[in-house]
């Protein structure tokens, strides 16, 4: 699956989940008025102010993508997890638990053309890094990682110099 239409999947289900802990979910490119460092990513804003901007980023299938997109489909999709619901009770959010959520959205989306989603946290990337994030992979053989770019509490800035240090709980 290529970026852009990982994209549009991806907000489909972040729109079928609607969780009521989040009541912002645009995309940096109709972003108007917040990110334009990325290219493409999805910028999160909590009930609670708090702010999660996650970045995509695709690698090529391998011999790389040569004429038009290959659409590669298992059997069936991955069989769908519970999806947790956020709890910004305490007037703070988990990023952990956001993470968890997320990875519960695109695997419940019923794509046959994701073979598996990983939680970077959980160790389930491809390196020994545990910071929040999430790796799809595809029966063709591309990767898409969800990276979380900031995590940021009510009312603190973008800063360069904070890019991809996450904070537990913001």
């Amino acid at each position: 699956m290529r970026l852009s239409r990982f994209t549009t999947y991806l907000m489909g289900q972040i729109a079928e989940a609607a969780d009521p802990a989040i009541d912002l979910a645009v995309t940096f490119a109709d972003d108007t008025d917040q990110f334009h460092d990325k290219p493409a990513g999805v910028r999160f804003r909590f009930a609670t102010g708090a702010q999660i901007y996650v970045q995509t980023v695709r690698a090529s299938p391998p011999g790389g993508d040569v004429g038009g997109e290959r659409i590669v489909e298992g059997a069936a999709a991955l069989p769908p997890v519970t999806l947790p619901r956020l709890d910004v009770t305490s007037g703070k959010v988990d990023v952990a638990a956001f993470e968890g959520w997320l990875a519960a959205v695109v695997t419940n989306g019923g794509s046959r053309e994701i073979t598996r989603v990983r939680r970077h946290s959980l160790g389930e990337g491809k390196t020994s890094v545990r910071r929040p994030g999430i790796s799809v992979d595809f029966h063709s053989g591309a990767e898409i990682c969800l990276l979380f770019v900031y995590t940021l509490s009510a009312g603190q800035p973008l800063r360069a110099d904070r890019e991809y240090i996450t904070t537990e709980r913001i």
